[in-house]
């Protein structure tokens, strides 16, 4: 019984913290007429991903997480 807790509990925290691939999408040129993008992968969990985008982001070149 006490094995089945153990491997419960390590299922649940797993399940948790998910693996997800999210997409840092970042702007160029914004208020122009050429407007580009640049997407980065990131395979993280949302907190870190949203982290990760806003670590790259600059005033002049904006970055969104895109599910």
């Amino acid at each position: 019984m006490n094995k089945i807790k153990c491997v419960l509990l390590i299922m649940l925290l797993v399940s948790c913290n998910r693996v997800k691939q999210y997409d840092c999408v970042c702007y160029n040129g914004i208020g122009s007429d050429s407007v580009s993008y640049e997407t980065y992968i990131t395979k993280n969990n949302k907190l870190d991903a949203d982290k990760y985008c806003d670590m790259i982001s600059t005033p002049t070149r904006p970055c969104w997480i895109s599910e």
